[in-house]
C-alpha cells in the first residue's frame, strides 16, 4: 500500500474543483431541461437523444443517469400516475 506523504498540491485541488464544478454544472442543465420538459407536457424519453447528443454522449444510456429522483421529477410523477388512475387526494 502506498501512502501519499506530502499534502495535495494547490494546483492539483484547483484542477480538481473546477472538474468538479463542471460536473455539476452539467448536471444542473440537464436535471433542470428535463424537469422543463416535464412540466411541458413533453415526452421526455423522445427528447432524450437530442440531450444526449447535447452532453456529448456517445450513447443515450448515459444520459439517463439524469433522470435522477429529484423532488421535482417524483412530484411530476406522482401527479402524472393520479392522473392515469384517477387516484386524487380522496384515496389517500
Amino acid at each position: 500500500m502506498t501512502r501519499v506523504s506530502e499534502p495535495l498540491s494547490s494546483k492539483w485541488v484547483a484542477k480538481l474543483c473546477r472538474l468538479c464544478r463542471a460536473r455539476h454544472s452539467r448536471h444542473t442543465f440537464a436535471v433542470r431541461r428535463i424537469v422543463a420538459w416535464l412540466e411541458q407536457g413533453v415526452d421526455v424519453h423522445r427528447q432524450l437523444p437530442i440531450l444526449s447528443v447535447y452532453l456529448g454522449h456517445v450513447d443515450v444510456a448515459a444520459s439517463y443517469w439524469y433522470l435522477t429522483a429529484t423532488p421535482e421529477m417524483l412530484l411530476h410523477a406522482g401527479n402524472s400516475f393520479a392522473v392515469a388512475t384517477g387516484w386524487g387526494d380522496d384515496q389517500l
